[in-house]
């Protein structure tokens, strides 16, 4: 049990460490800059401009979920579908990878506009 569980911290600590370092970077710049962000924020930009785009900043926090959601999801894929696919495990891999950054910078872009 335990040697398993070793084995699969080992082949997802990439993908883990990135998502918890893109948690860290995310929840250090909302601490610190949740004092100068206004109460309404625009997220929803494929929206008409206006007040369609605009929500609270509560909603900020659906991008960091969405992007563990999607990773957690990924992992399963990988882990339980695709267990002898090498070529679509490092598919699956690369595809994390990215994931984590551009949500990461996605999340940046947003506050770097608010403030």
């Amino acid at each position: 049990m335990k040697s398993s569980m070793m084995k699969l911290l080992k082949r997802y600590s990439i993908t883990l460490l990135l998502l918890i370092l893109s948690l860290i970077i995310i929840g250090l710049i909302s601490l610190l800059l949740s004092n100068s962000m206004p109460p309404q924020v625009p997220l929803f930009y494929s929206r008409p401009n206006g007040d369609d785009q605009i929500v609270d900043v509560a909603y900020l926090s659906y991008i960091p979920i969405s992007m563990v959601i999607i990773i957690l999801i990924n992992i399963y894929i990988s882990r339980f579908i695709f267990t002898s696919n090498i070529f679509v495990r490092r598919i699956i891999f690369y595809s994390n990878v990215i994931t984590i950054i551009l949500f990461t910078l996605i999340f940046i872009r947003i506050i770097i506009l608010i403030t």
